[in-house]
């Protein structure tokens, strides 16, 4: 059950409830001779410009790499990543192992991770760190399947 508050009469001075300083946006409009005459003249407010310089697709990305909330998700979300980056030294072995004229390809395909973080930091340096740590996790998935395989 919700309770609602009347609104509160006009004040004996004549003044409206709108000209009240609890209501302050609404009192040049309410009362113009407060102003004695002097025209009020309303400025156009601008968003602040937190991420100005920054490129759209550097913010959606920064948007994209919020860290997790809780200790246990972000426990888990290394071990996704870690595992992104053995699955993925499995699956370029396997293609070697089929066709080894790919190796090219396959060596580039494997750098991929140094140079994104390369590029990254070139072109938006105020990224958070929660990025470089998902690709040092890929890279310590990469390097330990190494060893494996």
């Amino acid at each position: 059950m919700q309770i609602q508050l009347a609104p509160a009469p006009p004040k004996a001075n004549g003044s409206s409830p709108a000209a009240s300083p609890a209501n302050p946006r609404s009192s040049a409009s309410a009362d113009p001779a407060l102003f004695r005459g002097r025209s009020v003249r309303r400025t156009r407010r601008t968003r602040p410009r937190s991420s100005a310089g920054y490129p759209a697709w550097g913010r959606r990305l920064a948007k994209w790499l919020q860290p997790p909330s809780e200790p246990l998700s972000f426990c888990a979300e290394a071990g996704v990543w870690l595992a992104g980056g053995v699955l993925f030294r499995v699956a370029t072995h396997q293609i070697l192992l089929a066709l080894p004229q790919l190796w090219v390809p396959v060596a580039i395909a494997l750098l991929t991770p140094a140079i994104v973080a390369t590029a990254l930091s070139l072109r938006v340096p105020r990224l958070s760190l929660l990025l470089g740590y998902r690709l040092c996790l890929i890279a310590a998935g990469l390097f330990l399947t190494g060893f494996w395989l």
